[in-house]
């Protein structure tokens, strides 16, 4: 009997060993209520001051190729948005991008409702040789029908355009000024549309994307006026702006109004030296959009007043390009600002074999135009006006200020707006 009991103790033991050493199967704890979680990759965190930053740069024959790891995986889809609009559905995407700067979303959404995202921007480049412009300042800012124009590189292939899905079939290349030229199509949609150029053979390039308006903006000549003088503000439908309000003076008849441009006086109260709030309304009450510097549009913005005052008068020959170059006013621009306007005087003088006038700073960079084709060449006496961006003020402060260099003209005075 005690060896029946020894048998038995002896087999279930040897049960339990062998159920011991079965791989057992894994429990999963995931489940459609979690909350989502984008793993892998890693975006970058925003710039210091809010914006996007950018999480990838290639060439335009690389594709954009990102595969996300998410949680609960079983549970979740992953949607691709490019500048707001889906383009994919997956873990991984992997396609082909013209050249340009796009903003990238990727949202990742359980079946339960749940959501998560991130966002970044991505870099196209162009290769050499492409037709290709970079977005400018204001003047990607059209409305339908508006002659508009944008600058690049290698526009002389360009044989056509499309705005969206919509093609721009009226437009010109202008050597002068290495743009193109076009009318926007009359009926393209409100809101922000990316530009392809095509070559003859058909193949497309990218080049950024133009927003179209729906209301009145300014967006040049907004900066500066001078009290009782001419306010002259060009933008898109300005025609439909009814009144304009400078440091709570409103202003309702004007000079001159187009539906790129309007001209009034400034209240002659105002002060010089002061910078003020301007407003504008519409005729449908809505308010006027101001172009910032940084690309924005903004429902007010500041305008400083400003009086001409002579920093530099007489009659200095220029001639033969360094036996004597004007350098009267060279450091007297201290009270530059953005929007300020440069003003030079000159005459010709008609003993000269010929004319031509460039402005430079004291290091010979040119602060007007890119070669010897854009010197001014004089016929008459005339004058030159510059407006101050920040990159010229920063030209002239730090390489020796300005320089008129040329042949064959007098400076008789140099003025500051």
């Amino acid at each position: 009997m005690k060896s029946k009991h020894i048998l038995f103790l002896a087999a279930l033991a040897a049960s339990l060993a062998f159920a011991s050493c079965k791989k057992e199967e894994p429990f999963s704890t995931i489940t459609p209520d979690d909350q989502p979680c984008i793993i892998d990759p890693i975006f970058p965190d925003r710039t210091a001051t809010g914006d996007l930053a950018i999480y990838q740069s290639f060439s335009r024959d690389t594709n954009l190729n990102i595969e996300m790891v998410v949680t609960p995986s079983l549970y979740t889809t992953v949607t691709w948005y490019l500048d707001g609009k889906a383009v994919h559905t997956g873990l991984t995407i992997d396609m082909p991008l013209e050249a340009g700067t796009y903003t990238l979303r990727v949202e990742a959404t359980t079946t339960k409702g749940k959501s998560t995202y991130r966002e970044c921007l991505i870099e196209v480049t162009p290769l050499d040789g492409d037709p290709w412009s970079e977005e400018t300042g204001l003047e990607r800012y059209v409305a339908p029908g508006m002659e508009a124009a944008f600058t690049g590189t290698n526009l002389d292939k360009v044989s056509g355009i499309v705005a969206g899905d919509i093609p721009v079939t009226d437009f010109r290349y202008n050597a002068e000024t290495s743009a193109i030229e076009y009318t926007v199509p009359a009926e393209i949609e409100a809101g922000k549309h990316r530009l392809s150029l095509l070559d003859s053979a058909g193949e497309r390039y990218g080049a950024n994307t133009v927003t179209v308006l729906t209301g009145a903006t300014v967006l040049e000549g907004a900066s500066t006026a001078a009290p009782g003088g001419k306010v002259i503000l060009s933008g898109v439908m300005l025609d439909e702006v009814t009144s304009m309000t400078i440091g709570g003076i409103t202003v309702e008849t004007f000079d001159s109004q187009s539906s790129g441009e309007l001209t009034f006086t400034c209240p002659a109260e105002l002060t010089s030296g002061e910078e003020y709030v301007m407003t504008g309304t519409t005729s449908g009450g809505e308010a006027v959009m101001f172009g910032a510097a940084d690309g924005q549009l903004y429902p007010e913005t500041q305008i400083l007043m400003t009086s001409e005052v002579t920093i530099w008068e007489g009659h200095f020959a220029v001639v033969n390009w360094g036996e004597a170059n004007f350098e009267g006013a060279r450091y007297l621009l201290g009270d530059a600002r953005v929007g300020s306007l440069l003003r030079i005087y000159y005459s010709i003088d008609t003993s000269a074999e010929y004319h031509q006038i460039r402005v430079v700073t004291g290091g010979w960079t040119r602060l007007i135009g890119e070669s010897d084709a854009d010197d001014i060449i004089p016929t008459e006496d005339g004058l030159i006006e510059i407006e101050m961006t920040q990159e010229r003020i920063d030209l002239i402060n730090n390489d020796y200020g300005f320089m008129c260099v040329g042949h064959g003209y007098f400076v008789d005075k140099i003025t500051l707006e």
